[in-house]
């Protein structure tokens, strides 16, 4: 049983990487085509989108201890 909910919950965290990381990189590159095609405020916008939460997710996550960062508790003695 318990095998089975860490693997389900291991699938669960790399499917949402996957997409986390489609979205961001969808941002980026749409952001980057706005300021080719002379959109910048726009352009700027949306690359600000695209990186805020990726930046937003490093800054979190080094600033909490390890097990809240990861939204568990560890066993301790």
């Amino acid at each position: 049983m318990d095998r089975q909910l860490v693997r389900t919950d291991t699938k669960t965290r790399t499917r949402a990487q996957i997409f986390a990381f489609i979205i961001a990189l969808a941002a980026l590159l749409i952001g980057g085509f706005l300021i080719y095609d002379g959109k910048s405020i726009a352009g700027i916008g949306t690359l600000l989108l695209g990186l805020g939460p990726i930046i937003g997710a490093f800054v979190v996550g080094r600033n909490q201890p390890p097990d809240q960062a990861t939204g568990e508790e560890m066993d301790r003695p």
